[in-house]
C-alpha cells in the first residue's frame, strides 16, 4: 500500500523523518499547499492507495469553507476505491473559542453527511 500525504500548513517533504518510507517507495509527500491540485491529478490518484490530508483553515484566509469541503467531496466520490483521511484544523481569531467548536462540528458534519 502506498500513502500520499498533503498539507497546506507545513513543508512536510523537507522533514528527514520521512526518508525511510520514501526510500522504500511507500510514501509520497506533496509540495506545500497543493492539496486540491494533487488530488485532482489522475496520476497521483492511481499511484497511491491512501491519502492523508492536513487542512488548516482560519478567518485570515478569506476562503469559503463550504466550497473547499465540497471540492474534497467531489474527489472522494470520484475515487471510491481509495482511502481518504482529513485532519481539519479550524482557527477563527474573531470568534469566541466555544463558537469555533460548533463551527468546526458543523463543517465536519457537512463533510461526512455526503459519505
Amino acid at each position: 500500500m502506498k500513502f500520499f500525504i498533503s498539507s497546506n500548513v507545513n513543508i512536510l517533504g523537507a522533514n528527514s523523518a520521512w526518508n525511510y518510507l520514501k526510500k522504500k517507495n511507500q510514501i509520497s509527500i506533496d509540495g506545500y499547499n497543493k492539496i486540491l491540485v494533487s488530488l485532482n491529478d489522475s496520476r497521483i490518484i492511481s499511484e497511491n492507495n491512501c491519502f492523508f490530508n492536513i487542512i488548516y483553515l482560519n478567518d485570515y484566509l478569506k476562503s469559503d469553507y463550504i466550497k473547499i469541503i465540497n471540492s474534497y467531496k467531489k474527489i472522494i466520490k470520484k475515487n471510491k476505491s481509495k482511502n481518504f483521511f482529513f485532519i481539519i484544523y479550524l482557527q477563527l481569531f474573531d470568534i469566541p473559542q466555544n463558537l469555533q467548536f460548533y463551527l468546526l462540528l458543523n463543517l465536519i458534519l457537512n463533510f461526512v453527511k455526503y459519505l
